[in-house]
């Protein structure tokens, strides 16, 4: 007993003070790449219900085009996020693809709305559904946001895998109010006038997620 005691706190020291050295940078693993995909084939309608496009940009390091939306409702913004899936995703089911991506997506929206000063945040109204029309499945949840002041932010956030790409949407009112059926009209006239790349591309993924 006394030898494997000694042993074991001999390895356990040597463990803390020796670092391995990484010889071969190669040897390092790497992630697969999201599938490649052009965003700028994409041109968002000027227009949405009572939102209208105020700008878009993308971003350098991590592939992705933000759409930002006004709104003729006082209080309300609108933001579409669109970018490729990571790679080796295309072979997943669509169920795989919004479960397993998801969860990630709501938990930088609460953190978001942490740094801009809530102190609580409430998630309701969470679920998965079919839309009727396009037969996509899609997540949605209203995100309610309250500040130390007692002030109220609801955020309804909703994703959906449309061909090659993820579409989330962030619908932001300045109130405690349920958006979904808004947020689902929205996200569904998007993914219906959205320009898109070529066909075959996309029908391929497409009939691969059904």
């Amino acid at each position: 007993m006394r030898t494997f005691l000694l042993c074991t706190v001999i390895l356990l020291i040597y463990g803390c003070t020796h670092t391995p050295e990484l010889t071969n940078i190669e040897a390092a693993p790497r992630a697969i790449p999201p599938v490649s995909v052009d965003l700028a084939a994409y041109q968002a309608p000027q227009t949405i219900g009572p939102f209208t496009l105020q700008g878009d940009m993308a971003a350098s390091g991590n592939p992705s085009r933000l759409f930002r939306y006004t709104s003729s409702n006082a209080g309300q913004t609108l933001s579409i996020v669109i970018y490729p899936l990571p790679g080796g995703w295309e072979q997943m089911d669509a169920d795989q693809q919004i479960a397993g991506h998801y969860g990630q997506v709501r938990q930088d929206a609460v953190k978001q709305l942490i740094k801009r000063g809530a102190t609580r945040v409430d998630i309701e109204n969470e679920k998965t559904y079919v839309d009727p029309d396009s037969q996509a499945l899609t997540a949605e949840s209203s995100i309610i946001a309250t500040s130390s002041a007692g002030t109220t932010v609801t955020q309804t956030l909703m994703l959906r895998r449309s061909g090659p790409i993820f579409i989330r949407l962030g619908l932001i009112d300045s109130e405690k109010v349920n958006n979904i059926a808004l947020a689902r009209s929205t996200l569904n006239t998007f993914v219906n006038t959205v320009a898109a790349p070529s066909a075959d591309t996309t029908d391929s993924l497409t009939d691969n997620a059904r």
